[in-house]
C-alpha cells in the first residue's frame, strides 16, 4: 500500500534546482545593479565643476534617476525572493529526507503484510495499529508539502506585489490548493497538486520590472538625446574620458561603505564588539584559537552588512566569506562568522550575525518562527557540539541579531530548548 508517497515522489521539487534558478536569476539582477552603478558614477562626473554646463543641464543630471530608481527596487524584491525560495528549499529538503525514512517503513510493511493479503492480517490489531500510522504519516507528509508550496506563493506573490493568495479551502476570494491531512488519509492519500502555480506571479514580476527598467532606460536615452547636438557630445567626451580628476577612488567594493545587499548599504564603520578591522585575518590563520579562518562558499550576499560590521571581518566575494572554522568530535568542520577574544585575561568568542530576516515576520509572523526554529537544528546544535569539542575553556558562543524582533521571536523559539539557551550569549545591536 503506496499511502500515495509515489505521487508525492513526483510531485517533490529538486531543491538543488530551486536554489540553482534562484541564485542564477540573483546573479543577473547583482550584475545589472553592478553596471548601473558604474554608469551612475561615470554620469555624476558631469555634475563636477567645469566638466559639463549648458542652459537646461540639470536635465541630463537626473536623466539617470529613475533607471536607478527602478534598479534599486528591483534588486531588493529580487533578494526578498531569493530568500523566500531558499527558504521554500530549505522544506522540500527536509521533506525529502521525512520521505526517504517513512518510504522505508512503508515497502517494509508491504513486504510483511501485502494488500493483497488484507484479509489474513486484518485481525492483527499490532499490523492494523502500523497500517494506521504510516497512513497517518503519509498524509501529513502530503498535507505539509501542499503547506510548503502554499506558503512558498503566498510569500513571492506579497513579495512580487501580486493580489493572489492561496489556503486550503480557498476562503473568499483565496485560490483553493491542497487538501488536509483527514482528507488525504480519507483518500489514501489522493492526488497531488501541480506544484508551479506560483511561476505565475515570479514571471509577471520579472517581466514587470524588466519592463520598467528598460523603460527609464529609454527615458534616459530621449532626455539626454532632446537636449541637442552640444549636449550628446558633451556626454560622450566625459563618459569616453572615464575619469574626472579630484574624484577619489572609493577602493574595493564592500568597503568605505560602498556597495549594497538586500537593500541594505555595507555600513563604512565597524562595531566595536568585533575584531580590529584594520588586521584584516589570513587563510589559515588560526587567530590564538584550535580552529582557522577559511574562505566558505557559496555563501548569500544577504545579511554580508550585517556580518562585515559586527565581526570586523571584510566581506570578499559576493558568494565568498572568510569564516571561523572549527572541527567537532568527528572531524566535520562547523564555520562561524566571527572570531575574536576579549577581555583580560581574554576569552576567545565565536560569533554568529542574524540579520535581513525582519523581512519575514512583515510577511508573516510565523514565516520568521518557522526559519528561526529551522536555524536552531540546522545551525545552533552543530556549532553547540563543536564548540564543546573545540572551543577554549570559558569560550563565549555570541548570537548578534541585528533586528530587534528577530531577536525577540528568537527567544520565544528558545523557549522550547531551554538546555541549548544556557550555551549560548545573545545580544542585539542594529546597524548604524
Amino acid at each position: 500500500m503506496a499511502f500515495g508517497l509515489e505521487e508525492f515522489a513526483e510531485r517533490l521539487p529538486d531543491a538543488a534546482a530551486i536554489l540553482s534558478h534562484t541564485t542564477a536569476v540573483h546573479r543577473v539582477v547583482n550584475r545589472t545593479d553592478a553596471a548601473m552603478e558604474g554608469i551612475e558614477q561615470t554620469w555624476l562626473r558631469l555634475s563636477q565643476p567645469g566638466v559639463y554646463s549648458v542652459t537646461g543641464d540639470e536635465v541630463v543630471f537626473t536623466a539617470l534617476q529613475p533607471a536607478r530608481t527602478a534598479t534599486s527596487d528591483l534588486v531588493e524584491t529580487a533578494t526578498e525572493l531569493s530568500e523566500a525560495m531558499a527558504s521554500y528549499a530549505d522544506e522540500i529538503d527536509s521533506l525529502k529526507g521525512r520521505y526517504t525514512d517513512l518510504k522505508a517503513r512503508v515497502d517494509s510493511f508491504d513486504a510483511e503484510h501485502p494488500w493483497t493479503e488484507k484479509a489474513d492480517w486484518n485481525d492483527d490489531d499490532e499490523a492494523v495499529a502500523e497500517h494506521n500510522v504510516l497512513a497517518s504519516e503519509s498524509a501529513r507528509l502530503l498535507a505539509d508539502l501542499d503547506q510548503a508550496q502554499r506558503d512558498a506563493a503566498n510569500r513571492i506573490a506579497a513579495i512580487s506585489g501580486s493580489s493572489r493568495r492561496y489556503s486550503e479551502g480557498g476562503d473568499g476570494e483565496e485560490i483553493e490548493y491542497g487538501r488536509s491531512p483527514e482528507d488525504r488519509v480519507a483518500g489514501m492519500g489522493g492526488p497531488m497538486e501541480d506544484g508551479d502555480f506560483w511561476l505565475v506571479d515570479w514571471w509577471e514580476w520579472t517581466g514587470r520590472n524588466r519592463e520598467r527598467v528598460w523603460d527609464a532606460g529609454n527615458e534616459v536615452r530621449e532626455r539626454v538625446w532632446d537636449t541637442g547636438k552640444e549636449v550628446r557630445e558633451r556626454v560622450w567626451d566625459t563618459i569616453k574620458d572615464g575619469f574626472v580628476p579630484g574624484i577619489p577612488n572609493k577602493g574595493p567594493r564592500f568597503r568605505d561603505g560602498k556597495g549594497s545587499a538586500g537593500g541594505k548599504d555595507f555600513a563604512d564603520t565597524y562595531s566595536p564588539n568585533g575584531r580590529d578591522p584594520a588586521h584584516q585575518p589570513q587563510v589559515g590563520d588560526p587567530d590564538g584559537g584550535n580552529g582557522s579562518f577559511q574562505d566558505i562558499k557559496p555563501r548569500s550576499i544577504n545579511g554580508a552588512p550585517e556580518q562585515q560590521y559586527i565581526t570586523g571581518i571584510d566581506r570578499i566575494h559576493e558568494t565568498q566569506a572568510r569564516e571561523y572554522v572549527v572541527h567537532n568530535k568527528d572531524g566535520v568542520g562547523i564555520a562561524f562568522d566571527g572570531h575574536t577574544w576579549r577581555g583580560d585575561p581574554p576569552v576567545e568568542v565565536f560569533q554568529e550575525v542574524k540579520g535581513h530576516l525582519d523581512f519575514l515576520d512583515n510577511i508573516k509572523p510565523a514565516l520568521l518562527t518557522k526559519r528561526l526554529d529551522e536555524m536552531v537544528t540546522r545551525e545552533l546544535v552543530p556549532q553547540i557540539d563543536a564548540l564543546k569539542h573545540s572551543g577554549t575553556p570559558g569560550y563565549v558562543h555570541e548570537l548578534v541579531f541585528t533586528e530587534k524582533v528577530v531577536m525577540d521571536t528568537f527567544e520565544q523559539v528558545m523557549k522550547r530548548y531551554p538546555l541549548l539557551r544556557k550555551d549560548i550569549v545573545v545580544r542585539f545591536e542594529p546597524m548604524p
